[in-house]
């Protein structure tokens, strides 16, 4: 079975006043690209977990990266 990963970039936001002191995890699945670990050149579109990274090293505070994190996933249960 292939393996297969992420290749989309993130994405960075500045998500403001939708920060609260309650921390949720979010995850949403919809299409990016993946490609096979093992050969770069064999890439796919596919279903992917999104999932939203926030405090990240050399960005302002409320700014978050909206992320693909698994490929070929039917939902994106956590």
């Amino acid at each position: 079975m292939i393996e297969y990963q992420p290749v989309r970039a993130s994405e960075y936001r500045n998500v403001g006043r939708l920060i609260t002191g309650e921390s949720r995890p979010f995850q949403l699945c919809l299409k990016c690209r993946c490609c096979a670990a093992d050969d770069p050149k064999n890439c796919s579109s596919m279903p992917c977990c999104f999932g939203i990274d926030c405090d990240l090293p050399d960005k302002p505070y409320g700014v978050c990266a909206f992320t693909p994190k698994i490929c070929n996933c039917d939902t994106c249960a956590v």
